[in-house]
């Protein structure tokens, strides 16, 4: 299943400056700057807002930009929720690394990765919204 990433204050600040940065570099001149202009901000447009994170079986793929990461679910050990304005971080604990996410449905996210390993520890639960874990009652029929 993908996951979304959310985009951040900063990640919109900086496109907005390569934006502009491109304008003004094809109004000087559009034939040395501005082309070359163009195919830099794409590039950097595009490590800035391609962010998201699929979850494979047992596997956590971290895609952000150019650069690919590779987490095995079975191996986290914890997942630390912060709350910053309106946007939920999630900090994931592996063998003393430690990687930052920030799904747009951060629950089912979590969820997600519950079920696939039900002993990683989540602090900071109450950070979030709604409830993850919801307890699962099983009713026996007499």
């Amino acid at each position: 299943m993908i996951y979304k990433s959310r985009i951040n204050n900063f990640q919109k600040v900086m496109v907005f400056i390569v934006s502009i940065l491109i304008i003004l570099a094809c109004i000087m001149n559009f034939l040395t700057s501005g082309i070359a202009s163009i195919v830099i901000g794409i590039i950097l447009i595009y490590i800035l807002l391609h962010e998201y994170y699929v979850i494979q079986t047992n596997y956590l793929v971290i895609k952000k930009g150019l650069e690919s990461t590779q987490i095995n679910i079975l191996n986290i050990d914890l997942l630390n929720i912060v709350r910053v304005k309106n946007i939920t971080y999630i900090e994931i604990v592996r063998k003393n690394k430690k990687i930052v996410v920030k799904p747009v449905d951060a629950e089912r996210f979590i969820q997600h990765l519950l079920t696939i390993n039900p002993n990683i520890h989540v602090q900071n639960m109450k950070k979030l919204t709604k409830q993850v874990m919801q307890p699962v009652v099983e009713e026996t029929v007499q």
